[in-house]
């Protein structure tokens, strides 16, 4: 009997990795309709016994989307399939959104979430954005899930180093959680690893929150390094190297207003396209900046982008990647063509975040990422970083 043919090694990397980017969308898509359309339901007027249950499905929504992040995410890393990828991002923003996250999670505990930046860090800094918020989010994640009194504290400040052009940014999340012993602050960066096994342990999850964060601090020549005692509570410490933008490319945000087309039908209300081929999606984030007095334009594929772009003038736009006809990258590209279309913000709206779809989104001209599925809290505060100059709150 002769051997089994195997495909090469290269081919099967690539076949895993484009099953994997495929399987991320199509689970992301409909659990984002899950939890937004909960999101929504919950600013309804429900009855107290309804709105309990609408809490218990989307704390079960969110349990469901963390098992996906940390499996996908950690079957990435375990194929190699992660790189660094660099930007230049505002740091603020970055961990303004990574907190908006767990915001109202950590509000059902009655844990204040606070954030603290030291008045010497930079506004921006070129670096891997993504892979540093993964991280992030994975730390302020784990505080809020094992903290039941006190108080959560994110703080970051630079670590210069004389006559270089880069930094260290230094982020440190504080809890009064549970804490861990010294005996097992190794063990707690192992993949599939628990502070309490059996039948009887009281937090659920697969381990591989941190396993993950300490693959990715690697990947990107970062320390994580951990001080905690046992019923006092835990600070983990990411130090990761950034380079100093000297000049900035991005756009300021009180200059984020496209006034190149024309200007906003009412000022006080910044203007939105939504371009998303998802109807249930597009219903969603609709809604969710209609009713914060958001001016919002939907289009449902790249062609209709360009015609409602060429029409009216925005203040942001948010672009899905994948849709029918033409894509959103190719949309972007397009609009950044014309004259109109350089200076408008444009955010994508992606489950797929490896290296290759990102330097496409860079190469066409993206301003920023927005991962699927989308939380309500983070798309608010990614909007009104852009249009901050121009959001007006309702009364």
């Amino acid at each position: 009997m002769p051997p089994a043919i195997h495909p090469k090694r290269d081919e099967l990397s690539e076949l895993k990795y484009h099953f994997l980017a495929s399987l991320d969308h199509e689970i992301r898509t409909p659990l984002n309709g899950i939890l937004g359309l909960t999101d929504l339901l919950l600013e309804s007027d429900l009855k107290d016994e309804d709105k309990q249950h609408a809490c218990s499905l989307r704390a079960c929504a969110e349990n469901l989307s963390e098992v996906i992040d940390a499996t996908l995410q950690y079957s990435a890393l375990a194929a190699g399939n992660v790189e660094v990828a660099e930007s230049e991002f505002q740091i603020d923003l970055l961990l303004k959104s990574a907190l908006a996250k767990y915001q109202s999670l950590a509000g059902d505990k009655g844990l204040p979430l606070s954030l603290s930046l030291d008045l010497s860090l930079p506004e921006t800094a070129y670096g891997d954005a993504l892979r540093i918020s993964q991280i992030i989010h994975i730390l302020v994640s784990n505080a809020v899930k094992f903290t039941n009194k006190g108080e959560i504290c994110l703080h970051a400040r630079p670590s210069f180093l004389p006559g270089e052009d880069s930094f260290r940014l230094v982020v440190e999340v504080k809890d009064t959680g549970i804490g861990i012993g010294p005996e097992h602050q190794r063990e707690i960066f192992e993949a599939f690893h628990q502070l309490e096994s059996g039948l009887s342990r009281r937090y659920s999850g697969l381990g591989l929150g941190l396993a993950s964060a300490l693959k990715v601090s690697q990947l990107l020549g970062a320390a994580l390094s951990l001080e905690s005692l046992p019923g006092v509570g835990s600070t983990f410490r990411l130090e990761v190297p950034v380079r100093v933008v000297t000049q900035s490319s991005l756009l300021p945000l009180a200059l984020s207003v496209n006034t190149t087309s024309g200007t906003s039908a009412d000022h006080a209300r910044p203007s939105v396209l939504v371009v998303e081929d998802n109807e249930v999606a597009q219903r969603i984030v609709t809604k969710t900046l209609s009713k914060r007095n958001y001016r919002v334009v939907s289009a449902y594929n790249g062609i209709e982008a360009i015609h409602r772009f060429e029409e009216s003038a925005f203040d942001l736009i948010l672009m899905d990647l994948q849709m029918p006809r033409m894509d959103g990258i190719e949309a972007t590209s397009r609009i950044r063509e014309s004259q109109a279309g350089r200076n408008v913000p444009i955010v994508a709206f992606t489950a797929n975040v490896t290296a290759e779809y990102r330097q496409m989104c860079r190469d066409a001209g993206f301003s920023g990422f927005l991962a699927k599925p989308i939380n309500t809290a983070e798309l608010l505060a990614t909007v009104e970083g852009f249009c901050r100059s121009c959001v007006k709150k309702e009364s």
